[in-house]
Formats: C-alpha cells, structure tokens, sequence
C-alpha cells in the first residue's frame, strides 16, 4: 500500500504551502494520478484522511483525477495504451516507448480561504 506513503508526502507539502501562505485551512485539493502508478483511489483516499488529520487538510475535499496511460512506439511512432506489463508496441512488436501520459503524479491544484480564522470571529 503505497498510497500511504504517498499521502504522507503530499500532507507534507500541503502543510509547507499553508504555512508559506497563512493559511489556516485548505478546503479543496486535486490530485493527477496516471494509472501506471498503480494507485487505487479509495486507499488513496483513506490515507488521505488519516495522514491530513490534525492538519490544514483535515477536512479538506480531495479529489483524484485518474489519466489514462498512452504511449508512442519510437520505432514506428504508434500511438498506443501500454499496461503495467506490457510497453509492447501493438503494430511492431517492439518495446521501446516513449510515454505520453499516465506515469505520473500531480498536484493539480489546491483550494483554501486566505482570510485567517481570527478575523472571521
């Protein structure tokens, strides 16, 4: 269950933005997950609740993108979808892919108030 970790270094970074920016509570965070990755979003989102608690983040909406491998073979220039364990090129057979998208993860973008708690009251 990677997802843990990967939660854990997302808090981190959500705490560092808040601090940088005064913020005492982040409302809304959106996650890009390419499917190599091989995340499963309801783990994901569990360890999302239990790593942010007692953070800026708590209580935050988080929501997770899901990107759709594609690749292109660099022999024949075949746009394709890879899996996990095959990177094969459907046309010529070769495994030698560039990837185009769904290998990575990324914060897209996060969402919070910027007035502080105390003026508010």
């Amino acid at each position: 269950m990677h997802e843990f970790s990967i939660a854990d270094s997302l808090v981190e970074q959500l705490r560092d933005i808040a601090a940088e920016h005064g913020l005492p509570v982040i409302d809304r965070v959106e996650l890009e997950i390419g499917e190599l990755r091989q995340v499963i979003p309801d783990i994901m989102q569990l360890a999302f609740r239990e790593t942010a608690r007692g953070t800026p983040a708590e209580d935050a909406e988080f929501v997770i993108e899901e990107i759709e491998a594609r690749a292109e073979c660099r022999r024949c220039q075949t746009a394709f979808r890879p899996t996990t364990w095959d990177y094969s090129c459907p046309d010529c057979g070769v495994a030698d892919a560039q990837m185009l998208a769904g290998n990575a993860l990324i914060l897209k973008s996060i969402e919070a108030n910027q007035t502080p708690q105390a003026a508010i009251a």
